[in-house]
């Protein structure tokens, strides 16, 4: 019987781990594409086109709202700049979904 109780948990943190990962992905793949079934390429280039510090700013602020995740920030990021948008623009709203590998690093092991 613990057996039995042991592989039901075992299914209910496999499944809340998928629901985590799961969520976040289909946003940012649904945010990519609408931003290359919508938005037209002109709008892209007007609004990201250059390097310009209001340009990464709006760039960054867009990554920030669509930052579920690194995965979904970079798809994201790769249909902007396939839209037209500068490179540093893209790298910008790609930025904000990926946190630094520092907090991802286990922590060091005690001396």
């Amino acid at each position: 019987m613990r057996w039995l109780h042991a592989a039901g948990h075992a299914l209910a943190i496999s499944g809340s781990m998928t629901w985590e990962i799961l969520w976040a992905l289909i946003l940012g793949f649904a945010l990519s594409a609408v931003v290359q079934a919508v938005v037209r390429r002109s709008t892209i280039i007007r609004r990201l086109g250059d390097d310009r510090p209001r340009t990464l700013a709006t760039a960054t602020g867009f990554g920030a709202a669509s930052s579920s995740c690194s995965y979904a920030a970079v798809a994201l990021a790769r249909s902007l700049f396939r839209q037209g948008a500068s490179f540093t623009a893209a790298t910008s709203a790609w930025w904000p979904g990926t946190p630094p590998a520092a907090a991802k690093a286990p922590p060091p092991p005690p001396r």
